[in-house]
């Protein structure tokens, strides 16, 4: 979920294109696709090492054993809500 209108997320792909972070591919009827292309692979592959870092700084703080169990209250809280979060844990 972007909370992005169609025009706007058309108008974001156009860039990402623009940049050759993506490709436009061709899906089912008249849908178009959007694919990562090696170079957007490499940036997301770069941006998810930074979130690793931020991630790691930010809960340092804390035991293994209390990030396990901070994990652990937030799964719950996104999966068990009322609605269920569709996060990817």
């Amino acid at each position: 979920m972007t909370f992005q209108t169609d025009q706007s997320f058309g108008a974001l792909a156009s860039r990402l294109v623009g940049r050759g972070l993506i490709e436009r591919v061709a899906g089912p009827g008249r849908a178009i696709r959007h694919r990562l292309t090696a170079k957007g692979e490499a940036s997301l592959s770069k941006g998810y090492q930074v979130i690793d870092d931020v991630f790691e700084s930010s809960f340092a703080p804390l035991t293994r054993r209390q990030r396990e169990e901070l994990y652990s209250l937030v799964s719950r809280v996104l999966t068990e809500g009322d609605p269920p979060q569709n996060v990817g844990l």
